[in-house]
């Protein structure tokens, strides 16, 4: 199965499995639930507005990150190699390519700082284009400047001493993207969570992140970050109802 289409595909199984969980459909039920859906062949169509439901608040709002995730990794390699050469033009192209969808986990990764998100952004770049050469594989490099942007952003939560476990941060409830957002409240909300638990969710639910992969780079244990994903969903839960 192409690759493209097989991220797709387990994109899709994801918000389904959120969705259900998100209606309270027991798991037990959601074989036969996912029957009916398609033997009667009516699929909901959710409008992109900020007053959604519970449910498509969090459907429409993966929605959104992931189609800000569609540069074909295959198109990344000749831009790598030449920018390995010193092509500095083809390093622009890089970043043109990703800098997009870079925003929206860096942004929230800063619980809504823009300013502080963009300092990110620009850093990881910069990371990038000096640790190239220990790229092995330039047709991963989407996954491999997603894992470094993530490093960029925590090791300068760390430097700057900030908490990164029960602060939110309810004086950015007012805060809006630098992209348009399909859902604001949504997006303020996670903004708000308290920081390890936003930093959970955003790295599970939005960006693919195995727990596993969290606790390593989150440098915790697995439970704890089952733990922190289920406090997000709780205080999301609280604050969209």
């Amino acid at each position: 199965m192409d690759r493209s289409l097989r991220q797709s595909c387990i994109f899709s199984l994801s918000l389904v499995m959120v969705t259900f969980w998100w209606a309270g459909v027991p798991p037990e039920r959601i074989p036969g639930v996912l029957w009916s859906v398609v033997n009667e062949r009516q699929l909901p169509v959710l409008p992109a507005a900020s007053n959604l439901s519970r449910i498509g608040r969090i459907i429409v709002g993966m929605q959104a990150q992931f189609n800000q995730q569609t540069a074909p990794a295959e198109q990344d390699t000749d831009l790598v190699l030449a920018a390995r050469n010193g092509d500095r033009n083809a390093f622009a192209g890089l970043y043109q390519r990703h800098a997009g969808w870079m925003r929206p986990l860096l942004w929230r990764l800063a619980g809504g700082d823009g300013g502080l998100a963009e300092d990110l952004l620009q850093d990881s770049f910069v990371q990038a284009w000096q640790k190239l050469e220990q790229l092995r594989e330039p047709e991963r490099f989407g996954g491999w400047l997603k894992q470094l942007a993530v490093n960029v952003a925590l090791a300068d939560r760390r430097r700057l001493k900030v908490s990164g476990t029960d602060d939110a941060l309810p004086h950015l409830s007012e805060t809006e993207p630098p992209w348009p957002a399909t859902d604001l409240d949504l997006e303020r909300a996670i903004a708000q969570l308290p920081t390890r638990a936003r930093d959970v969710l955003v790295l599970f639910c939005l960006e693919g992140f195995s727990h596993q992969e969290i606790a390593t780079t989150l440098n915790v244990e697995v439970g704890t970050s089952k733990a922190q994903l289920h406090r997000a969903r709780q205080i999301l839960k609280e604050t969209l109802s």
